[in-house]
């Protein structure tokens, strides 16, 4: 769903490149993702999507049902794959206290100024959770994000108990959303790959509107009173103990081998980019 992707897709239409596309049908509606991956869809001649759900999606797109592979989510995948740091390791390493926030906050690309006044209203509340170290990253590179880096700048200037990083990278982050007591924002990782870790997620405002979420998932709208009580509720025991149990809706691990295994027996070549648009019954 990357407007740089779009643009190799685009290029691959010209020079008659088939195309495999990955996490089709999945529907984000507070940010233009959404055109740019349903457009990168129509690009495609294979489809592998999380789940069932959004297998019709692609469907309803017009494309072959033949062609769409339900194999889960690659972040899954991810995690399985990556040695995590342990929480002693990362608590040492940042020289943090033993609970933390992980906050990451992107611009909501169709909602610029609704998604900042949100960030804003969460940042506000955070300074009532002195107890807890706020390891806030940078956002995307998406339009509006210069204003968001200088509310950070400043929430740091005015709080002690704060570490920001531009960017932790692929170990660290996800070690992060495994020991962090709570993630908060609007990234699609409290979405997707926090729920393998049982971590409670809040998720505040539209940007993630539109996917399936894990029953670890929070949502909240940018109201200061609201996001302060889904903090609350997603530090408590009860909450804790009742997502214990809870699935990833994203899949489990495997996605990778399942597609290299669809791939590989595939005929897919040049002779495949000709394709119809497949009409619902």
């Amino acid at each position: 769903d990357r407007y740089e992707t779009y643009a190799i897709a685009m290029s691959c239409l010209i020079l008659n490149i088939p195309i495999a596309h990955l996490h089709g049908g999945e529907v984000t509606y507070g940010s233009f993702d959404d055109n740019i991956r349903h457009s990168i869809t129509k690009l495609s001649h294979l489809h592998f999507v999380a789940n069932k759900k959004f297998k019709k999606r692609v469907i309803q797109l017009g494309e072959e049902p033949k062609s769409i592979f339900v194999v889960g989510g690659l972040g899954v995948d991810n995690i399985k794959q990556t040695k995590l740091l342990s929480k002693k390791e990362i608590l040492n390493k940042f020289n943090l206290k033993n609970r933390f926030f992980l906050i990451t906050f992107h611009p909501s690309t169709l909602e610029n100024n609704k998604s900042f006044i949100e960030f804003r209203n969460l940042l506000k509340v955070l300074t009532k959770y002195n107890e807890f170290t706020k390891v806030i990253t940078y956002p995307s590179s998406d339009i509006g994000n210069d204003s968001f880096i200088k509310l950070i700048k400043k929430f740091k200037k005015n709080n002690e108990n704060t570490l920001v990083v531009k960017s932790l990278g692929n170990t660290n982050y996800l070690s992060f959303l495994k020991y962090s007591d709570l993630i908060i924002g609007n990234s699609s990782s409290g979405i997707a790959e926090a729920p393998t870790f049982k971590t409670p997620t809040i998720n505040i405002g539209d940007r993630q509107r539109g996917r399936i979420f894990s029953k670890s998932v929070i949502h909240t709208d940018g109201n200061i009173k609201n996001i302060n009580s889904s903090i609350k509720k997603g530090l408590s025991k009860k909450f804790k103990i009742n997502i214990k149990k809870s699935k990833n809706p994203y899949g489990n691990e495997g996605a990778s081998n399942k597609i290299f295994k669809i791939i590989n027996k595939s005929k897919f070549n040049k002779s495949t980019v000709k394709k119809y648009f497949y009409d619902l019954k």
